[in-house]
């Protein structure tokens, strides 16, 4: 057992400073402690990570003191890692937003992992597994009748994690929607050719939408159509843009919906008429974070 002891609180001056450097505390003991075990530290500077602020601070244009401010962030502030740099500052998207700019790494700490809500953010995790999502698949055994094979199955959910890479969305919510959606990859939509993951183009009940042939063109079309959901027009990184242009030639989608779902409930009355269509997305997918 260790107390660590980083000032008191009973002297104003040492309180402001605590509550300031939430973060930088939290990460220090972190790998203080790690350094004591024997262990390596899981570096907060992978990308891709889900982070929060730990205080008010800028995010700025460049890695530097003097770059120009895009805007402040509040303390407890979502952010997304891009990038792997290591050093004092962090390249950073705001999932809210679709900006993206620097702060200093000593001001941002890995985010809590909590369950998937209508509150989750669209860009985040990955919060699963491919195993995970892959064997709550193949265990409703949906697929079958369809024509595919548990390995087909195992390579749709890594078409969906490559996808992840280039979006930032979180495979685990695109890959629960689609599980919605094709009932486990059992429906009509999801056979081959039409490879439909969430019934995109589908204007009526039994007629066929957008047709993709392959899984492998499939499912950027569709986490690119959902990255359009959740970030405004004109913002988001030159990868994130073009997924959403190639996503968009399939079936395009009016400016007026740009930005409108960066959390999953954004996505009820908007993508499904269903008031219970983001909590049923939800639902999916802790179940599969269980399996």
């Amino acid at each position: 057992m260790c107390l660590v002891e980083h000032g008191f609180v009973s002297n104003p001056q040492e309180r402001a400073w605590l509550t300031d450097n939430v973060a930088r505390l939290a990460e220090a003991e972190y790998r203080a402690v790690c350094r004591s075990v024997g262990l390596t530290p899981d570096d907060q500077a992978s990308p891709g990570a889900d982070m929060v602020t730990g205080a008010a601070l800028p995010l700025r244009t460049a890695g530097s003191p003097t770059a120009n401010v895009i805007l402040s962030l509040d303390r407890g502030a979502a952010v997304r890692r891009l990038d792997a740099t290591e050093g004092q500052w962090a390249l950073v998207q705001i999932p809210m937003l679709g900006l993206s700019g620097f702060v200093e790494r000593s001001d941002v700490a890995p985010a809590h992992a909590a369950s998937i809500g209508v509150e989750t953010l669209l860009v985040g995790g990955p919060r699963a597994t491919a195993d995970q999502i892959a064997a709550a698949l193949v265990a409703r055994g949906n697929h079958v009748g369809n024509g595919y094979t548990d390995r087909d199955v195992e390579n749709i959910v890594g078409y969906y994690f490559r996808a992840a890479a280039a979006s930032q969305v979180d495979p685990l919510v695109a890959c629960a929607q689609m599980a919605l959606e094709t009932d486990y990859l059992g429906s009509e939509r999801s056979k081959r050719p039409e490879c439909n993951p969430a019934g995109i183009g589908v204007e009526q009940h039994g007629v066929p939408g957008v047709t993709f042939n392959t899984w492998k063109a499939a499912v950027p079309a569709h986490v690119g159509r959902l990255l359009a959901y959740a970030l405004p027009l004109n913002t988001g990184t030159t990868e994130q843009r073009t997924m959403i242009e190639t996503a968009l030639g399939y079936r395009p989608l009016p400016d007026h919906i740009r930005g409108v779902a960066p959390q999953l409930g954004g996505l009820t009355g908007v993508w499904a008429s269903d008031l219970r269509y983001a909590a049923n997305i939800a639902r999916i997918a802790n179940a599969m974070r269980a399996t």
